[in-house]
């Protein structure tokens, strides 16, 4: 069977065009001579959907647009395509007036399943549903989604059929490979009390498709790749019609692009029975490709890289995608002359070109003139906009407005810095409302999770770029970038992390010892042995501390398995 991997970047709720990226993928992947084209979960609908899924005009349009395609690909070969399909629980009548939403709250099970639909001959021939749902870090499909029952393989055909051009014969070798169709989760099952997987091998399925929306995480293809051929092991069985199951080929297809906060990696990937590559689409990028099982020409995955490869190629499409999908031209930050800022500054210019991306400098009284220097030296190398915004005028006009606010100043009292952290949003937004774009903030994890920002200053942006990366994970990203062309200069990279806002300022961390021990405290893992009882209660108090500046912080681009956003939904007020 030649199989045409389809890994597609969709938008979520552009139901029309993800239907023109299906179509034109399963085309093309017919074109290149595939007997059954394979897309990603949730491809018609975009991933994650989320509370669209409450909205029952989408839901309708949705469930048209997957039988719209079936009849546009009827002349083609077998789609198996991520969407949704009903359930058969009840569901409420609107009143009369009423929006067409179901009402949060609705007794019973939610009434749609994630699903994977086989497309054959003008209509919609099949539809298996996701079993197993996860419920943990970003993903929430229990609250949109019902798991489905147990169901046997495809057939494929699943019936008889003529053959279109260019398909073997379908009482051949298509027959004789039924296909087991997983979405996503129902590959990861280790901890489950059931195995979909294991259940269609029984049934006899020898070959298993895998239609995926796996997120990006530095490492996890390694995962996918231990539960992909953990499904394909043999298998004892005491049903019929097998007296065993065989190890099985296996498909697995993964979405690509960036979705808010979420970044998809592709990665798609053929296995033959034992495991072996027969084919490895690329990273980061839109692919289709076919590979021949009957005649399988293995291959080797890539060799693993350095983690600053994938972040840096991660955090890229994160930016395009987000500024793409919102239809954002434009994008602005502050470039302070500290690493921060010059590793979102390369990252944005990679992103959407050097022309798209403004940077602005905000010296103050306080500003090594260097700072100032060496950021402009930056955004010259890069090739972006640069302006410089003074901000002694606005710094001395507030230090009058508030003087009887300032008078008397106990030490070590914060609300001047403060000031000024706040004085540079507003200059950065008024660049940004008459220009246009998004603002990019610059703050990275360390500080996210300590609270050391400012609240409606530094903090300000909407997408936070590297608040998923720990301080020292930004220096090596940076001199990765950097390479030693001397693109970054090398006061940026070697001076001592300082936000300028008094004199001879440094931050109070020693960033190499305390960012693993804090990234620690957040993943839930344990902390480094130098690490004293008394530190890490005074980490944890931050940390929680500052939970209430997260909440309002930007779209964090996620690159770890726990970041800062909808996987980390951690109460403001607790005990």
């Amino acid at each position: 069977m030649r199989i045409g991997l389809c890994q597609i970047d969709t938008r979520v709720g552009d139901l029309a065009g993800n239907a023109a990226r299906i179509l034109a993928a399963a085309r093309a992947a017919a074109d290149a001579g595939a007997e059954l084209c394979v897309l990603p979960e949730l491809a018609v609908t975009g991933v994650p959907p989320r509370d669209l899924l409450e909205d029952d005009a989408f839901v309708e349009a949705a469930l048209a647009t997957t039988h719209r395609l079936a009849r546009d690909l009827a002349d083609g070969p077998p789609v198996l395509v991520g969407t949704i399909a009903r359930t058969t629980a009840r569901t409420t009548t609107p009143l009369p007036g009423a929006p067409r939403r179901r009402p949060l709250g609705l007794p019973g099970p939610p009434r749609l399943h994630n699903a994977l639909a086989l497309l054959h001959r003008g209509t919609l021939a099949a539809v298996h549903g996701k079993r197993l749902l996860p419920g943990y870090d970003v993903f929430h499909e229990p609250r949109w989604f019902a798991p489905a029952p147990p169901a046997p393989p495809f057939p494929c055909p699943p019936f008889p059929c003529p053959p279109f051009p260019g398909m073997a014969d379908p009482s051949s070798v298509l027959a004789a490979m039924p296909i087991g169709p997983l979405v996503c989760e129902d590959l990861w099952s280790e901890g489950y009390p059931e195995d979909p997987a294991a259940d269609l091998r029984r049934q006899g399925a020898r070959l298993l498709v895998c239609a995926s929306a796996s997120p990006f995480r530095h490492g996890v293809l390694a995962a996918r790749l231990h539960h992909a051929r953990r499904a394909q092991r043999p298998l004892p069985t005491a049903a019929p019609p097998l007296p065993h199951a065989p190890p099985a080929a296996l498909v697995y297809v993964n979405a690509v692009g960036a979705q808010d906060e979420l970044i998809f990696d592709g990665r798609s990937f053929a296995l033959d029975p034992e495991g072996r590559p027969l084919l490895v689409l690329p990273a980061f990028e839109e692919a289709v490709e076919v590979v021949d099982l009957a005649v399988p020409t293995p291959t080797t995955f890539p060799p693993p890289t350095a983690p600053e490869v994938d972040l840096r190629a991660a955090l890229v499409l994160g930016i395009r995608g987000f500024a793409r999908k919102n239809g954002v031209r434009r994008a602005v930050l502050g470039l302070s002359g500290g690493i921060d800022s010059a590793l979102v500054a390369c990252l944005a210019a990679e992103a959407l070109g050097p022309a798209a991306v403004t940077a602005i400098a905000l010296p103050s009284r306080h500003t090594d003139p260097r700072s100032t220097e060496t950021a402009r030296a930056l955004a010259r190398a890069l090739g972006i906009g640069f302006e410089v915004s003074p901000l002694e005028p606005l710094h001395a006009a507030a230090e009058q407005a508030l003087a009887p606010l300032l008078a008397g100043a106990p030490p070590g009292d914060t609300t001047l810095e403060n000031i000024q952290a706040r004085l540079r949003a507003m200059v950065l937004m008024a660049h940004l409302n008459r220009q246009g774009g998004i603002l990019l903030n610059t703050s990275n994890k360390t500080e996210l999770s300590l609270g050391y920002g400012t609240l409606y200053g530094d903090m300000a942006g909407t997408l936070c770029v590297i608040g998923d990366l720990t301080k020292p994970q930004v220096y090596a990203l940076a001199r990765h970038i950097d390479a030693g062309r001397g693109l970054i200069p090398p006061f940026i990279l070697e001076r001592p992390p300082s936000a300028e806002l008094r004199d001879d300022q440094v931050d109070p961390f020693a960033y190499p010892r305390i960012s693993p021990a804090v990234e620690a405290l957040i993943q839930g893992d344990p902390l480094p042995e130098d690490v004293t009882p008394e530190e890490a209660t005074r980490f944890t108090r931050m940390i929680r501390g500052a939970e209430h500046k997260r909440w309002q912080a930007g779209i964090v681009l996620k690159v770890t398995d726990r970041a800062f956003g909808t996987g980390r939904m951690m109460p403001i007020t607790r005990a």
